[in-house]
């Protein structure tokens, strides 16, 4: 598992993906189902969270490819927009991705929060039974975890243990944050 040495380790791991990377790759609507049927439980692609924190996903086409245009439009609007399943998306994001896949023993998943933070922020305080490493590759954004206040900038590093309470209050910046589910 991660320990602090290894934390500091991986937060040196520099990521230079901007906002046109990412709205390029949006662009590429066969990369973007409905959902993906991998696991167990089939994950949603890309959604958009709601101001009342809540997602949806209503700029599907009806041939279940994503609507490019929709989800950009959202993000320029100021929506927060998830990506699900960027852990090999982009060649920056691979070493880091493999290397805590190696720490837990497994393939991991990695999404992406992609907001300029002006209609929508994130989820309300919430918590998962697996342990979360963040990185936030540009902007600003602000936090809490277990009641504490962390301000995230860029290429800064976030991680927190399983049943740890967080959420995103405010996007300062426009950013782009990656998170992996360690489980």
């Amino acid at each position: 598992m991660l320990d602090e040495n290894k934390i500091n380790e991986l937060a040196e791991t520099q990521i230079t993906i901007d906002e046109n990377d990412i709205l390029d790759r949006i662009k590429d609507r066969y990369r973007w189902p409905y959902e993906y049927p991998y696991d167990k439980h089939p994950q949603p692609s890309i959604e958009c969270i709601r101001a009342d924190g809540t997602t949806h996903r209503n700029f599907f086409c009806n041939d279940g490819w994503v609507d490019s245009k929709q989800v950009i439009d959202l993000y320029q609007e100021g929506y927060t927009i998830i990506l699900s399943r960027i852990h090999m998306l982009f060649p920056d994001i691979i070493p880091l991705s493999l290397e805590l896949a190696k720490c837990v023993g497994k393939e991991i998943n990695g999404n992406a929060y992609f907001s300029k933070g002006l209609k929508s922020v994130s989820f309300a305080m919430h918590n998962h039974d697996y342990p979360v490493f963040v990185k936030n590759v540009y902007g600003k954004v602000k936090w809490i975890v277990a009641d504490q206040e962390v301000i995230l900038q860029e290429q800064d590093v976030l991680f927190f243990r399983e049943h740890t309470d967080h959420q995103v209050v405010e996007i300062i910046e426009p950013r782009l944050s990656l998170t992996f589910n360690l489980c």
